[in-house]
């Protein structure tokens, strides 16, 4: 069980995009030369096991002073060496890096919210039950972008399409420690299409399972598989 820390959690869900956020040019997170080549040793095993995966750019956690979140620069290479790591690579690594992420709970128009298996296949956090979707944050032209992280998300994952979201709330944002290593904004999102949709839009490249709850099950389920059976990721559980 991973331990998680709520950094903002508002009395009832706000519009999306009410917290400011800012990306640095600071950078937090210094590699030495034998961190460097740990990393390096396992992108390269990760390459292996999935040639798709590329080095694109991400954003951590720096800190949350005055009135805005503000991230510094890092990349999914260096992410994957740090989630990966079972002690090898020097501790302020381990501490200090918190990726920004998007996590999202759907409730559909037939009443129940979507949690899912992530593949056995992806490059991280691969087997386990998460929110209804989630992403790494999109960084851009130096700029940080939640709420388009989001809708990509939605429909890269979902397959939700323009005109089939009802509304889009920000629920609160908390970072998850060692090996999830986020710094994550929350989301509740109302969908104007039913559940039985997802059979054949969800990317099965992601996903394994689809476990469809009603929102008045939902204490039972995230209290049976995040603190009995202990296959729900602490960062889909921070979100639901």
């Amino acid at each position: 069980m991973v331990d998680i820390g709520y950094l903002w959690k508002p009395e009832t869900p706000v519009l999306a995009g009410s917290q400011h956020v800012k990306l640095s040019t600071d950078k937090i997170l210094h590699l030495g030369a034998e961190d460097l080549r740990l990393i390096d040793e396992e992108w390269t095993a990760q390459k292996l096991r999935d040639p798709r995966i590329y080095n694109g750019s991400l954003a951590t956690l720096l800190n949350t002073e005055g009135s805005a979140f503000t991230y510094a620069p890092t990349d999914f290479k260096t992410y994957l060496g740090v989630q990966n790591d079972r002690g090898r690579l020097s501790a302020p690594l381990r501490e200090r890096l918190h990726a920004g992420v998007i996590a999202a709970v759907v409730r559909f128009s037939d009443g129940p919210v979507l949690v899912h298996r992530r593949s056995a296949k992806v490059s991280h956090c691969a087997g386990v039950l998460d929110s209804s979707a989630a992403g790494f944050a999109i960084v851009e032209n130096n700029a940080l972008d939640f709420e388009r992280t989001l809708e990509s998300a939605l429909s890269r994952e979902l397959g939700l399409r323009d005109g089939e979201i009802r509304s889009v709330k920000q629920t609160g944002a908390h970072i998850t420690e060692h090996p999830e290593c986020t710094g994550t904004f929350d989301y509740a999102i109302d969908a104007a299409v039913p559940s039985t949709v997802l059979d054949k839009r969800v990317d099965w490249g992601y996903f394994s399972e689809c476990v469809l709850i009603e929102p008045a099950k939902l204490p039972e389920f995230i209290i049976k598989h995040y603190c009995d059976d202990g296959d729900l990721i602490s960062e889909g559980c921070a979100a639901l």
